[in-house]
């Protein structure tokens, strides 16, 4: 079974988010083990990235290679949203760095909420946030 360069892109991606939740697990126990994560996180993220922008920005001897027009257009899409999710992970991944290096539980929190998406909670935090102290 072949597996296309979207697949490892989005499965890194998917990676990332799981050491993302590790860092936000660990950080009370353990912030040498919640540096790792960290490294790791960002190393699957920058990998992802990496693929994603290779379908984007395709090289001259792959742009030669005969394609489906439709299909090229669907792989960017594809390659967009994988990208767009991967520049998501690296802000909370630097959120996370945020909060192991001060242990600030405003910035865990706010970690915690981007990690399990619910939009409106994490818009009135940051409402909260701003208003009593300025990060």
């Amino acid at each position: 079974m072949l597996v296309s360069l979207l697949q490892v892109a989005s499965i890194l991606v998917h990676l990332a988010r799981l050491s993302l939740l590790r860092i936000i697990s660990d950080i009370k126990v353990n912030n040498d083990l919640c540096r790792s994560h960290l490294v790791r996180g960002k190393r699957l993220v920058n990998d992802a990235i990496r693929i994603a922008e290779k379908i984007l920005n395709p090289s001259r001897e792959d742009q030669k290679k005969p394609k489906n027009a439709f299909g090229i257009e669907l792989e960017r899409i594809a390659a967009t949203g994988i990208l767009l999710e991967a520049l998501e992970i690296v802000g909370h991944l630097d959120s996370g760095r945020m909060a192991i290096q001060a242990w600030a539980p405003a910035v865990l929190f706010l970690c915690f909420i981007y990690t399990f998406g619910n939009y409106w909670i994490h818009h009135l935090f940051c409402l909260l946030l701003t208003k009593q102290c300025s990060l």
